[in-house]
């Protein structure tokens, strides 16, 4: 089970970015830029989180600054106006989805997802408990970055369900 896990995360990371690339240039009409090394930012961070199960367990993390998050919020409503708060974090839920769809779907049939959740942090990003990372993808549009994390589950969801 383990090297099938290994296996399906080996085509996760380049059909990933393949994604991102051509959504954001697709729907946005905005390149991106993959960065190869993990910088984390510090003070005030926005993470929208998703959780996968299925034939896979785990979750996905977008990361990244609040002015970050506003910047990918004025793109998706096309507008160079400040947006509030509520509407910056209803951004970064539909672009965790949205990219935790398209990872639902690299993964096979019998996954499910969680409904997407936004939190503000004062400080560096929140670790996932019961998880170890996956893999990253850093990215920036825009002069913004943006990290995204997969996270596995460290947890035999059957023998959860077991007891």
């Amino acid at each position: 089970m383990t090297t099938q896990l290994h296996e399906a995360e080996q085509y996760l990371q380049p059909a990933l970015e393949d994604f991102i690339r051509n959504y954001f240039l697709l729907v946005y009409d905005v390149p991106v830029e993959f960065i190869p090394s993990l910088v984390i930012d510090e003070g005030k961070t926005i993470e929208g989180v998703i959780h996968i199960l299925g034939g896979w367990n785990g979750s996905l993390t977008l990361h990244c600054t609040p002015e970050a998050a506003g910047t990918l919020a004025q793109t998706m409503f096309g507008t160079d106006e400040e947006l509030p708060e509520e509407v910056v974090s209803d951004c970064i839920r539909e672009m965790t989805n949205v990219i935790g769809g398209n990872l639902k779907a690299l993964l096979g049939e019998g996954s499910v997802l969680s409904i997407p959740k936004a939190f503000l942090h004062e400080h560096s990003p929140q670790v996932q408990p019961e998880t170890e990372e996956a893999m990253s993808v850093i990215f920036t549009f825009k002069g913004r970055r943006v990290t995204l994390t997969l996270h596995r589950s460290t947890l035999d969801i059957g023998e959860c369900l077991s007891v």
